[in-house]
């Protein structure tokens, strides 16, 4: 797996991978969300574009500031866990007969995808990832667990590690699948011994 390099944020300390918890950028534009990311002391090791393009904002080996107050298996994501975004507004808004991003900008209706969201979460307006993100963040997964001996169920989804449950909504309705989906996937496609 490439990752293209962002201007490289080391992180905070160092600290053993453990997991890897999957977000939603909230946005298309993976320039201003980095730039606005940096000026909140906030960071995703790696950001996967529109175009499926991975880029890496931090060392792996270092934390960075990603899931707020949150518990995965015991541990907190932001001491122990990669963070690997994908570009997306996320979940939308249906006000005044249009759709809208959380922003407020108007959103194509023919590029939404009305699904359910993780967790049960009832069917509503997504801005899915496209499919090249799709093999992107698969490729990208794989490579993390397998380089970092990762165990395919410490890979979460931050709605469901982000404390009080139901805080937040990503990676949510945006991936074509559950998390719990996607962890049997990468348990049955990648060997980490």
């Amino acid at each position: 797996m490439e990752f293209k390099k962002l201007e490289n944020l080391d992180g905070l300390e160092k600290m053993e991978p453990l997991g890897i918890t999957v977000h939603y950028l909230g946005s298309h534009d993976v320039a201003s969300a980095v730039n606005h990311l940096r000026t909140n002391n906030l960071a995703y090791h790696v950001i996967i574009d529109r175009a499926g393009v991975a880029w890496q904002m931090a060392n792996f080996e270092r934390r960075v500031n990603h899931a707020g107050v949150a518990s995965w298996r015991g541990k907190s994501p932001n001491r122990s866990h990669i963070a690997v975004a994908v570009s997306s507004w996320g979940q939308l808004k249906f006000e005044d007969k249009k759709l809208k991003t959380w922003a407020g900008t108007l959103y194509a209706p023919e590029s939404a995808i009305y699904r359910a969201g993780n967790l049960g979460l009832a069917k509503t307006w997504w801005d899915g990832i496209t499919e090249p993100q799709e093999l992107a963040l698969m490729d990208c997964l794989k490579h993390l667990i397998h380089s970092h001996k990762i165990d395919s169920e410490n890979v979460c989804g931050h709605d469901e590690c982000a404390l009080p449950h139901g805080r937040k909504s990503d990676p949510g309705g945006v991936l074509p699948f559950k998390m719990s989906e996607l962890r049997a996937i990468l348990k049955a496609q990648v060997s980490t011994t």
